[in-house]
C-alpha cells in the first residue's frame, strides 16, 4: 500500500449513471503459457539488507552452423521471409532456449503450443506447420508469440539438444491490429527475422520492434516462451472480477484473474485445438477464456512465527481463495518453507521482490544503510543504487526461480518494483522519463537473467500515471501485465490523507472509472487492481479500535489486507503505530470476523461462478430496475449465455432499504423478476449479483434472486446452496425439472413451486436457519440465511487451487473448517469450534463415519441425505482462561536512562566525526549527527555532546519523522522535550540552561535521546534521522566533540533471529535486559504502575509462567494504560521482542496482541517495559492480560518455538 502524494494523484470521478455500452472486451494474453496455474498468491520481499547464498545459474546456449535439411532456407539475421517460406535453424544448447523471432508489426498476440514431429495447428486465423527431425526421433518444442508478434521456440523438457533442425511453413492469412482476418499476399505478409540467444539484454529505451527482440532476449524470451508450455499446456492469464476471497471490506475480495486455456495437441497426432476443463471456453484472437483467481494478502514478516503461517493460509483457503498473498522478507529464517505451505494448502503465489515494497514499512522496505544518500535519490538508474540492489535482486530471483510453476513449484507471477508510476514526466504528452525506464529495464533484465521465466507485472500507484503498459506505448520498461492500486474509502483511518487522491467525496463513494482506465491503457490485458482496499491502517491518533467491481469487469484484485499483523520492533513508517490490523477479515489476533464471513460468501461464489471467466460488459444503467435508485450492470458470457446482473444503489453512499424488480434476458425468455415472490431488496451499501443461465451439472438455474453461495457435486449430482438475509424473499427458476418437494422447511416459509415452460420456479421467504428442496432430477437446493451462510464451509479433498466442484463437501455449524479427507466410507474433518453446536454435513452417500479433529463424531443420517452430529462444549472458556493467567505484579526495576548523567562512561560509543555527507538534506552544523551515517537505523538514538565556555541555552532541531519525540539533558538535568506532532518531522526548540548549572571550569555534557519513528516512504526514504542543528546560545561556548549510540552492533545483526529491526539504542536494549535469561536478581522491586515521579526512564522486568490448554487456539494480548495527560513513551517487550509502542499523548492503541511462539504457552515468559517520562511530572503504566479469543482447534499451538526466543548473552561491549 502506498500513500500517494497529492500532486501525483488527482482522480476524476465519472458518473455511475453514464451508460457504458460495450462489446467484445475480452483480453488476448499472448505472453503466458503456464501449465494450469493462473491462481495466485502474493509474496513480497520486504528488506534488501539480508544476504542469500549464491545459486548457480547456467546460461550458455549458442547457435551452431545452420542445417539446410529438407530444402528450407537458413534462418539468419535481417532476412525477409514471405508467406509459404520454409525456415531452418539448428543449434546446440545445454540449458537455455534458443529463440527464432519472426516479427510482424501492428499485429495482436497469439499463442501456439508445441507440436511433435510433422503436425499442424490452426490457432485463430493462423496455420503454422512445424517439422522437426533429428536423431531423437521427434522432439517436442514449445512455441509462443508475445504481443509484439515475436515467435519463440525451445525444446520442451530437454537438458541437452544437439544439431536438430526445425523449419516452419508459414501459410494462411495474417491478422490486423484489431484481430480481424485479412487476405494474405506476398506484399502484405512479409516478416523480418532475427535470430538470438537468451544471453543478451536490452539497454535501449526506445527500440524498434525488431531491434527490441534482439536486444532484450533474456527478458523477452523468458517473459513468453519460458513461461512454461508443458506437455499438458494449458493456460494464460486472465481475469474475471474482483470481489471475493478473504481480504475485503463489505464482502469484496480477491484478486480475480481469468485463465486462458491454450491448445493441447496430443503426441499421437491429434489436431484438436483444446481439451478444456469444465466451464472454460476457447476463443480465437479477439477473445480469451479466462479464469477468476481469488487472492488474499498477508505480510508474513508481520507475524514472525513461521508455524502460524499455516493457520493464516488455512483460513484464507477456507474463505474461498485460490491464492494467498504474502509479502516476503527473508530475515534469518528459511522463508522458502512458505512455498511448501502454500502448495500444500492449495494456493499459488504472486511474488513481489521489490526492491521497494512500501507496505507502510520503515523506508518502504529499504534497508537503513541505503537511506544515507550515498546511493543517490534511489529508485532510478543511478549506478550506485543499481549496485546496491543488484546482489539482492539477483539472488532472490535465483531462489524463487526454483519454485516457479515452470519448475513444478507454485510461483506464477513476479512483480517488478511497487507503485512506481514514473514512466512519464508528462503523461498527457507521453514524455518519457528515461532514468525511470532504464531502472525498470534493469530490474526486468535482472529477473530474466537470473531464471525468472514467468510473467512480470507492475502496479501503478493510481490511475493517472498510466505507466508500463505495452498497449499504451512502445517505450521501454513495459511489463507483461499493467495494474493499478486504488483505495476508494482512503488507505488511512484519517480520511484527510486521501483528499488529494480521491477528491472531497462522501464516505463509501465508489468509482466507476476502472473499466474506462483499463480500456484506455491496457485493453488487451487483464484488468488488474493490484491493490484494492480491504481496510485501512490506523495512524497515530486514529480511532481506538463494499465495493462491487464485478460490474466494471475488473479482472484481478489484491485486497489489502486479508491479514495485517503487527508492526513489531521498528518495522513501521512514522505515521503508524504497532498495530497493523488494517480492519482485515482475519484480525491481528488471528480471529475471523464478520468481514471474513462476508468475504467468504463472495469468495466461494466466485470459485464456482465459472461463466464469469469470460464475459462481455453489455450495458449499465438505471433502466434495468423498476426504480432509478438501483443501478445495474449486465455481464454476459458470449459462449454459454450465462449472465450476471450486478445491482447496487445508484448513490453508493446510500443507506436506504430499497425494493425493486429487475428486467432480465435468459435462454427461456425475457422476464421481470421476481415473478411470484416479494421484490428484491438492497439494504444500504450492499450489492447483489443476480445470476441467469447459471450452469449446474447438466442443467441451469435460469435465474435466481437469492445469491449463490456454492455448488458441490456429489455422486454426479449437484447440491446448490443459496442464501438471503433473514426476512427477505427469494425466487429461482430451475431448468430441466417439472416438480420439487420440500425435505426440510425449518429455515423458510411460504415455499411454493410453479411449473412453467422449461422447468420449475420456486418462491419462498427466508427465515433463520436452512431448508432443503429436492427436484425430480435429484438436484438438491439448500436455502440458508446470512448467519447460517457465515458458518457454512466447503472444504476440498484436493490441494488444487481450482477446487473442482466434485472435490468438496458442505459443512455447516463450526467456527472454521480447515480440511477434509475422504477415504472410502470415512470423512475426516479438521477445524475449530467456539461453543457446543450442531454440525451438519452434506457428503457423498458412501460416507458412514466422520471424525472431527481425529475424534469420532457420532452422526445420524437425515431424510434428505445429510449427516448431523454434535460438537461438544469447550474444555475452557475465555473467562476461565483469563482467570488462570498469572498476575503481573512482581516486577524488577532499574534506571533506563543512565546516559543523561554527565559522569556516564561513553568510551565505547561511536565518535561522531564526519564532516561531509551525501544526504540530500545536509545538516546545519557539523560534524554530521545523523544516525544512519554511523550505522544506527532503528529505534532510539542517543547523542552526547561536550562543550566548554559560557552559554545560556541551546537551539536544537532534531529530525525523527512525524510523531517522533526527544528529550535533552544538560549535566543530568532535563532542560526540555519535544513531545511529538503528527505533522512536524524536524522538531526545533530553543532551550534555556536556566534550571541547571554550567561547569565553568570543566566540560559540560549535553545529552539528547531521540525516538526515531522510522524512515519515510517513497522519495522520503533518504530523509535523515538525528540532530539537524545543535547550536549553543548566549555565549562563546562551542561543542568540542560528539558521540552517538544506537542499537547494539549497529548493522552487525547480533540477534539474527529477531533481526536488526527489533531493537533501538536504549540502555536496556544495548545490554540485553529485555532478553530471556538476563540476571536481574540484584535489581530492586517496583511496578510500572507505581512508575517514576520525575523525568527520566525506568526499565521493568518480570518472568511469568504459562500453561494453556493444548486442545485450544488461544489468542492473548496485553492492555497498557496510564493516567490522562501522561507525556510518556513506552516500549513493551515479550521474550525479547518489542511488541508494543505506547505513546498515549498521540496514539490510542491500548491493546497489544502477541502471537503464540513469541509467547511461550507452556513455560516461562520474560515481560519487560521501558517507560520514558518526557516531563518532570513523571509517568506510570499499568499492564494486564487480555484473552482475545479461544476456540477448540485442530491447530496445534504446542509446537516447539524455543528457537524463536534466544536468550541473553553478554553485551557489555555495547555499554
Amino acid at each position: 500500500m502506498c500513500r500517494v502524494p497529492a500532486e501525483r494523484s488527482v482522480l476524476s470521478v465519472s458518473s455511475r449513471r453514464e451508460v457504458r455500452n460495450t462489446t467484445q472486451s475480452r483480453f488476448p494474453f499472448s505472453f503466458v503459457t503456464i501449465a494450469d496455474c493462473v491462481k495466485m498468491a502474493r509474496f513480497s520481499i520486504l528488506l534488501l539488507s539480508l544476504a542469500y547464498s549464491a545459486l548457480t545459474h547456467a546460461n550458455n546456449a549458442f547457435i551452431s552452423p545452420p542445417d539446410y535439411g529438407n530444402g528450407g532456407q537458413s534462418a539468419s539475421k535481417n532476412t525477409v521471409y514471405n508467406v509459404g517460406d520454409l525456415i531452418n535453424i539448428a543449434w546446440n544448447t545445454t540449458s537455455s532456449p534458443v529463440t527464432l523471432v519472426i516479427n510482424q508489426l501492428n499485429s495482436p498476440a497469439t499463442e501456439i503450443d508445441y507440436l511433435p514431429n510433422s503436425q499442424s495447428l490452426t490457432r485463430g486465423t493462423f496455420t503454422w506447420e512445424v517439422t522437426i527431425d533429428g536423431s531423437d526421433g521427434g522432439a517436442k518444442f514449445d512455441l509462443l508469440f508475445d504481443n509484439q508478434f515475436n515467435l519463440m521456440l525451445f525444446p520442451s523438457g530437454q537438458t541437452s539438444f544437439v544439431a536438430q533442425s526445425v523449419y516452419f511453413n508459414i501459410t494462411n492469412s495474417t491478422v490486423n491490429q484489431y484481430g480481424q482476418r485479412i487476405t494474405s499476399s506476398s506484399s502484405s505478409s512479409t516478416y523480418s527475422s532475427t535470430l538470438s540467444t537468451s544471453t543478451t539484454s536490452s539497454s535501449s529505451t526506445t527500440p524498434t520492434a525488431a531491434a527490441a527482440t534482439t536486444a532484450t532476449s533474456p527478458a523477452q524470451t523468458s517473459q513468453a516462451a519460458q513461461s512454461g508450455l508443458s506437455s499438458s499446456a494449458q493456460v494464460g492469464l486472465g481475469v474475471g472480477l474482483g470481489i471475493g476471497g478473504v481480504a475485503v471490506i463489505a464482502g469484496i475480495l480477491g484478486y480475480l484473474f481469468f485463465r486462458r486455456r491454450m491448445a493441447k495437441v496430443k503426441a499421437g497426432g491429434s489436431k484438436d485445438e483444446i481439451s478444456p476443463s469444465p466451464g472454460y471456453a476457447v476463443v480465437p484472437q479477439q477473445g480469451v477464456a479466462e479464469e477468476k483467481v481469488n487472492v488474499s494478502r498477508m505480510h508474513y514478516w508481520r507475524i514472525p512465527v513461521p508455524e502460524l503461517w499455516r493457520d493464516i493460509l488455512q483460513k484464507v483457503k477456507a474463505a474461498g481463495s485460490k491464492d494467498g498473498s504474502l509479502d516476503f522478507e527473508s530475515g534469518s529464517r528459511n522463508f522458502t518453507g512458505l512455498f511448501d505451505i502454500a502448495k500444500e494448502v492449495g494456493l499459488y503465489i504472486l511474488f513481489r521482490p521489490g526492491p521497494y515494497v512500501n507496505a507502510e514499512a520503515n523506508a518502504g522496505g529499504f534497508p537503513g544503510w541505503l537511506t544515507t544518500g550515498a546511493y543517490g535519490t534511489l529508485r532510478n538508474n543511478d549506478t550506485r543504487y543499481t549496485n546496491a540492489w543488484s546482489p539482492f535482486f539477483s539472488e532472490i530471483s535465483q531462489i524463487v526461480s526454483k519454485h516457479q510453476v515452470t519448475n513444478g513449484g507454485n510461483v506464477f507471477i513476479y512483480q517488478i518494483e511497487n507503485e512506481y508510476g514514473d514512466q512519464w514526466t508528462n503523461v498527457a504528452a507521453r514524455t518519457p522519463d528515461y532514468p525511470a525506464i532504464s531502472y525498470m529495464e534493469l530490474l526486468e533484465a535482472s529477473a530474466r537473467s537470473n531464471g525468472i521465466n514467468i510473467p512480470l507485472i507492475h502496479n501503478n500507484p493510481n490511475m493517472n500515471t498510466k505507466s508500463w503498459s505495452k498497449d499504451f506505448s512502445n517505450q521501454g520498461g513495459n511489463v507483461d501485465v499493467y495494474a493499478v492500486d486504488h483505495y476508494p474509502s482512503c488507505w488511512s483511518c484519517d480520511l484527510s490523507e486521501c483528499t488529494g487522491t480521491n477528491g472531497d467525496v462522501p464516505e463509501f463513494t465508489t468509482y466507476d472509472i476502472y473499466y474506462t482506465n483499463f480500456q484506455e491503457v491496457s485493453p488487451t490485458q487483464p484488468s488488474f487492481l493490484a491493490e484494492f482496499q480491504g481496510g485501512s491502517y490506523n495512524p497515530w491518533g486514529g480511532p481506538a479500535g463494499g465495493w462491487n467491481n464485478v460490474a466494471q469487469k475488473v479482472s484481478g484484485m489484491n485486497i489489502y489486507m486479508s491479514f495485517g499483523g503487527t508492526n513489531w520492533g521498528s518495522l513501521p513508517m512514522p505515521m503508524i503505530g504497532t498495530s497493523y490490523d488494517y480492519s482485515a477479515p482475519i484480525s491481528e489476533s488471528r480471529i475471523i470476523s464478520d468481514k471474513y464471513h462476508e468475504t467468504k460468501l463472495f469468495g466461494q461464489f466466485l470459485r464456482i461462478a465459472r461463466d464469469l471467466t469470460k464475459v462481455d460488459r453489455i450495458n449499465n444503467n438505471t433502466g434495468y430496475a423498476s426504480t432509478p435508485e438501483i443501478y445495474t450492470t449486465e455481464l454476459r458470457n458470449p459462449d454459454t449465455n450465462g449472465a450476471f446482473y450486478v445491482t447496487v444503489h445508484t448513490s453508493s453512499p446510500s443507506t436506504d432499504l430499497t425494493s425493486f424488480k429487475l428486467n432480465i434476458s435468459t435462454s427461456e425468455g425475457v422476464f421481470i423478476i421476481p415473478q411470484y415472490a416479494n421484490d428484491i431488496v438492497l439494504n444500504g451499501r450492499e450489492s447483489k449479483i443476480i445470476v441467469t443461465d447459471f450452469s449446474i451439472g447438466t442443467q441451469k438455474i435460469v435465474y435466481s434472486t437469492a445469491e449463490v453461495l456454492t455448488v458441490s457435486v456429489q455422486g454426479n449430482l449437484p447440491i446448490v446452496v443459496l442464501w438471503l438475509p433473514a426476512g427477505e424473499s427469494g425466487e429461482f427458476f430451475l431448468a430441466g425439472s417439472s416438480q420439487g418437494s420440500v425435505l426440510k422447511s425449518d429455515g423458510c416459509t411460504g415455499i411454493a413451486f410453479k411449473q412453467v415452460n422449461g422447468g420449475v420456479v420456486v418462491s419462498y421467504t427466508q427465515l433463520n436457519g436452512s431448508a432443503v428442496i429436492e427436484f425430480d432430477n435429484h438436484y438438491r437446493f439448500v436455502l440458508v440465511d446470512r448467519s447460517t451462510a457465515y458458518y457454512t464451509w466447503m472444504p476440498s479433498f484436493s490441494a488444487d487451487p481450482y477446487t473442482p466442484e466434485n472435490s468438496t463437501v458442505i459443512v455447516q455449524g463450526p467456527y472454521l473448517v480447515r480440511s477434509a479427507v475422504n477415504s472410502e466410507n470415512a470423512l475426516q474433518l479438521t477445524g475449530d469450534w467456539s461453543s457446543s453446536i450442531e454440525i451438519e454435513i452434506f457428503a457423498p452417500s458412501s460416507v458412514q463415519h466422520v471424525t472431527f479433529n481425529g475424534v469420532d463424531l457420532s452422526v445420524r443420517k437425515t431424510d434428505y441425505g445429510s449427516l448431523i452430529g454434535q460438537l461438544g462444549a469447550l474444555s475452557h472458556s475465555i473467562d476461565s482462561i483469563q482467570s488462570q493467567l498469572p498476575s503481573l505484579n512482581n516486577w524488577k526495576i532499574n534506571d533506563g536512562l543512565p546516559e543523561r548523567d554527565a559522569s556516564y562512561d561513553d568510551s565505547k560509543w561511536t565518535i561522531a566525526n564526519l564532516n561531509t555527507t551525501t544526504n540530500p538534506t545536509p545538516p546545519a552544523i557539523y560534524p554530521v549527527l545523523y544516525g544512519d551515517e554511523y550505522g544506527y537505523h532503528t529505534g532510539n538514538i542517543l547523542f552526547r555532546g561536550r562543550f566548554e565556555g559560557s552559554a545560556t541555552g541551546v537551539h536544537l532541531a532534531v529530525i525523527g519523522g512525524v510523531n517522533s519525540g526527544w528529550s535533552a539533558y544538560l549535566n543530568g538535568i532535563l532542560i526540555g522535550s519535544w513531545l511529538g506532532s503528527s505533522s512536524i518531522t524536524n522538531a526545533a526548540l530553543d532551550l534555556s540552561f536556566s534550571n541547571t548549572t554550567l561547569n565553568s571550569n570543566s566540560t559540560n555534557v549535553l545529552f539528547i535521546i531521540q525516538d526515531n519513528m522510522g524512515h519515510d516512504e517513497t522519495s522520503g526514504a533518504t530523509n535523515p534521522r538525528g540532530i539537524y542543528n545543535a547550536t549553543l546560545l548566549g555565549g562563546i561556548g562551542k561543542f568540542t566533540s560528539w558521540k552517538i549510540a544506537g542499537n547494539a552492533g549497529g548493522e552487525a545483526n547480533i540477534d539474527p533471529i529477531r533481526g536488526t529491526y527489533n531493537e533501538g539504542g536504549l540502555h536496556a536494549e544495548r545490554l540485553g535486559w529485555h532478553l530471556p535469561g538476563f540476571d536481574d536478581s540484584r535489581w530492586e522491586e517496583s511496578t510500572p504502575q507505581e512508575g517514576l515521579s520525575t523525568d527520566g526512564a525506568r526499565f521493568y522486568r518480570t518472568v511469568v509462567p504459562l500453561d494453556l490448554p493444548t486442545s485450544m487456539d488461544v489468542s492473548l494480548g496485553f492492555v497498557l494504560s496510564s493516567p490522562a495527560g501522561s507525556t510518556l513513551r513506552a516500549l513493551f517487550y515479550v521474550n525479547g521482542y518489542q511488541f508494543g509502542k505506547y505513546i498515549p499523548r498521540i496514539g490510542n492503541q491500548v491493546v497489544f496482541p502477541v502471537f503464540p511462539g513469541i509467547l511461550n504457552y507452556h513455560g516461562d515468559n520474560t515481560i519487560a517495559l521501558s517507560v520514558w517520562a518526557q516531563e518532570s511530572s513523571g509517568a506510570s503504566v499499568s499492564v494486564s492480560w487480555t484473552v482475545l479469543g479461544a476456540v477448540e482447534s485442530s491447530f496445534d499451538l504446542a509446537f516447539d518455538s524455543s528457537y524463536l526466543r534466544p536468550g541473553w548473552k553478554d553485551r557489555s561491549q555495547y555499554y
